[in-house]
């Protein structure tokens, strides 16, 4: 799980599992999913679908591996911008036999092996797919070899 600090301090963004991130705001927690797409080699884009409807897309752009800058809009009608940081959540990771960390999709009831991803080669990257009927998120994973990836790398 990674952790992104935003300014103002009192506010959080966890990404809690592929796909899957808790928001908390002024003492109140919001749940829902997310996809995340580069869209440049120092930008992506990150929509969120939160679980009550509400839907947020966030343009960020990478100042380090770790700090960047944001500007977003949401169907509610609601703008800004800001900056943000990410950080590891110290006992959080799940470590494989390497001590690599582990794509955790537990959550995704219909993912139970390797064969239920949709992995793509793409360069230096490899995108992987996850679909089911309450569901679409993308993973994309930089400078990876797709040679490198087996089973031990995921919690099914």
């Amino acid at each position: 799980m990674a952790r992104q600090n935003n300014n103002p301090p009192d506010y959080y963004f966890d990404f809690v599992s592929p796909g899957r991130f808790r928001e908390f705001e002024e003492g109140e927690t919001y749940t829902g999913r997310y996809t995340y797409e580069r869209t440049g080699p120092n930008s992506g884009t990150t929509i969120t679908y939160y679980d009550d409807g509400d839907q947020c897309t966030d343009n960020i752009v990478f100042e380090s591996t770790t700090t960047g800058t944001s500007s977003y809009s949401c169907n509610d009608g609601s703008t800004g911008t800001g900056t943000w940081q990410l950080v590891d959540i110290p006992g959080d990771d799940i470590l494989n036999g390497d001590g690599e960390d582990v794509i955790d999709l537990t959550e995704f009831n219909d993912i139970n092996s390797m064969d239920d991803l949709d992995i793509i080669s793409q360069g230096d990257n490899i995108r992987i797919e996850l679909s089911g009927t309450d569901y679409l998120t993308t993973i994309i994973l930089s400078d990876f070899d797709i040679n490198n990836l087996d089973s031990s790398d995921f919690l099914f």
